[in-house]
């Protein structure tokens, strides 16, 4: 590209939106540019990756609940003590809506990736009503050592993360990675163009 094209380009997409990427490249536009596009790419290959641990985490914790507590509708269960915030989560999404009730199903899939990470934490005695009787069998294959600062270690860290960087947000507005360095940055771009080649 050359630099009329880069400069319509930059306009387009707005200088505040821009602005990380070229300080990141120390306002050599044309290299923010391909960093916001490369950005671009890896925010939407995330976001399938997403989408299926979100899946997968929701249905094996839904499945050790359902068990637990009896029901498809765990979340009705008289035993189950939920934080007020869950609570409300649960009766948002399972509101009739244009005269049709949400099935089971419908409420599971319609709560978030954040409701799901926060059921497995400490807080509001979760550790006792959740983890140990139900929620530690939806992971078979966990065998790390639950802190006293940590939700569930890597899996509730990545959950958080993703939840909060890139699961609700728009991929052109989302920095996966802004490299500090100049070397940091080459080498981000040369594994780049290796994968494209």
């Amino acid at each position: 590209m050359n630099p009329i094209e880069n400069k319509i380009i930059a306009d387009a997409i707005s200088p505040a939106r821009l602005a990380p990427y070229l300080r990141a490249c120390g306002g050599d536009l044309e290299v923010a540019l391909r960093l916001y596009t490369w950005n671009k790419e890896i925010v939407g290959a995330f976001s399938g990756s997403l989408s299926e641990l979100e899946v997968v985490l929701r249905n094996a914790m839904d499945r050790r609940l359902t068990s637990h507590f009896g029901g498809r509708d765990w979340w009705a269960s008289p035993r189950i003590r939920l934080a007020p915030h869950a609570r409300d989560k649960i009766t948002a999404v399972a509101m009739p809506k244009a005269g049709a009730i949400p099935t089971a199903d419908d409420v599971v899939a319609g709560l978030t990736f954040g409701f799901w990470e926060s059921l497995l934490g400490r807080k509001h005695n979760y550790e006792s009503h959740l983890w140990w009787p139900a929620l530690r069998d939806a992971f078979p294959g966990y065998s790390g050592v639950r802190g006293p600062q940590v939700t569930m270690t890597e899996i509730a860290e990545f959950a958080a993360l993703a939840h909060a960087d890139v699961r609700n947000r728009r991929p052109a507005s989302t920095s996966i990675h802004l490299p500090s360095t100049r070397a940091e940055r080459n080498r981000s771009f040369t594994i780049s163009m290796r994968s494209q080649a």
